[in-house]
This record gives C-alpha cells, structure tokens and sequence, in this order.
C-alpha cells in the first residue's frame, strides 16, 4: 500500500495502537489522580465551611447569650427603677398629707387665734350707724349701768353716745361695784311689770327690740329680759342697759350648755348670729 509493505504499515499500526493505549492508560491515571485532588479539595472545602459555620453558630450563641443576660439585666434594673419611683412617689404623697395636715393646723391655729382675739378685744359698735337707727325713737328714756370694769366702761359710752346723738333721753350713766344682777354680755331691761304696776307701752316695746337689733348687727352678745325682782322694777317708759363682761364667745359653740351665769349658777343663753 502506497509503495510501503505491509509488515511497515502493522508496525505502524500496533505501535500507534501500543501508544494509543498507553496515552488511555496516562489519561485513566491522571483522571483518578485529578479527580482524588478534587475530591480532597472539596472535602478539605466542607470540613473548612463547618469549621466556620460552628464558629459562626457559636459566636451566635454566645451573642445571644450576652444579648439575654443584657436584656435581663435591663428588666432588673427597669424594676428596681419602678420601685424607686414608687417609693418617690410614696414619699412625695406622705410629704403632701402632711404638708395638708399642716396647714390645716395652722388654720385651725389661725382660726383659734382670731377667735380668741375677738374674745378678749374690746367691743364696739358703729356709733353713727347706731345713732341713725334708733333715732326713730328719740325721746326714750335710758339707763346704762356698766359693771367697774375698763372694757366694759368703754362700751358704755360708746352707747351713752350713740344714743343721745339719736335723741335718746339718758338718765344717767354709772358704774357700779355690784354685780348682783349683772349677767354676761349686755343685758337689756323694759320696765314691763304689772303685776308692779309697771305696763309697758307698745312704742318702748318697739324701741326695746330695735335695740337687741343693733347689738346683734354689731356682733354685740346680748340677753334681753324683764326685771325679775321689784328692786330692778323700770318705770314703763324707761329701758335699762346693763353691761356686764365680755362674754367668751368663742368657747360657746363647744360648751354653751356647761357655763354657768356668775350670779345665781343660772345658765346663760346665747344670741348666736
């Protein structure tokens, strides 16, 4: 064939396939050997991914751990924080009762002391307010009689005139030692004993009450009577004021019914306005 004999061409040909089989059994090889390479490499690959995926799920773990222990830190400090403010608040109230408390004493305080200035200072009335309301019964005959007392003297002439600007007719003004029918306060008498022959007129009546009025509207304690014995026994057209001492008017409200009058242990009674 092609001038080449045919031992050459077998030759040729077993020595190709000789090679051929050789170069299979090279590539067989190299293919196993390339192929353990990559086997390893991958597995080299995976056991390095674990690695890091376990250090990954630890330090997750551990972060979560820390995160906890944060979170409940965070609720422990948040109630000790609560009962702080619970115990501030708590605090902050018993400081407000007692801060209540306190001003309410001391308006009881200030209260009693008011009462018990009004208690000891002098009386007083509105003269000219005075004078103009009784001057519908000017003409009328009085007698003011004051216990020896300094305050008591006081509003008797304050009184004494009041009513003589009004045009009352004044008998007299004294004072007088004896307290024997002298009551607390002012006493006010109409000469209305018949049985004295002593009757009253309806104008002395009208003058007697008009009178009681003025001492109520100047907050003036006054107990209105008749005479109870024929030695106090007043003409009928003569009125008698009696001032005794001041009456303690701002203990009457807790025990008006335990004070006894100063004379004959008789129990005052209170015009309370």
């Amino acid at each position: 064939m092609f001038g080449i004999p045919i031992n050459t061409l077998l030759a040729w040909a077993n020595s190709v396939y000789l090679i051929s089989v050789a170069v299979a059994a090279i590539s067989s090889v190299a293919i196993y050997q390339l192929s353990s390479i990559s086997s390893a490499e991958k597995d080299r690959e995976l056991d390095r991914y674990k690695t890091e995926a376990k250090t990954q799920i630890s330090s997750a773990q551990t972060d979560s751990a820390l995160a906890h222990k944060s979170s409940e830190k965070a609720k422990a400090d948040a109630a000790i924080a609560d009962a702080k403010a619970e115990d501030a608040r708590l605090k902050q109230q018993e400081l407000k009762n007692d801060n209540v408390k306190l001003e309410t004493n001391l308006e009881k305080e200030k209260l009693s002391r008011l009462e018990l200035e009004k208690a000891i200072s002098p009386r007083y009335i509105e003269q000219d307010e005075f004078a103009e309301n009784m001057r519908a019964f000017k003409g009328t005959k009085v007698k003011i009689l004051s216990i020896a007392d300094s305050e008591a003297w006081y509003l008797a002439g304050q009184i004494a005139f009041a009513l003589n600007y009004a045009g009352w007719e004044i008998l007299y003004t004294k004072k007088t030692l004896d307290e024997t029918y002298f009551h607390n306060g002012v006493n006010v008498l109409i000469g209305d004993m018949p049985q004295f022959g002593t009757p009253n007129s309806s104008n002395r009546k009208e003058a007697f009450q008009a009178l009681i009025n003025q001492f109520n509207a100047n907050n003036i304690f006054v107990q209105s009577r008749i005479p109870m014995q024929k030695s106090e026994a007043l003409s009928p057209d003569t009125i008698e004021i009696r001032i005794g001492w001041k009456s303690l008017e701002y203990l009457t409200d807790r025990k008006a019914n335990t004070f006894k009058n100063k004379t004959h242990g008789n129990l005052s009674y209170f015009n309370k306005k």
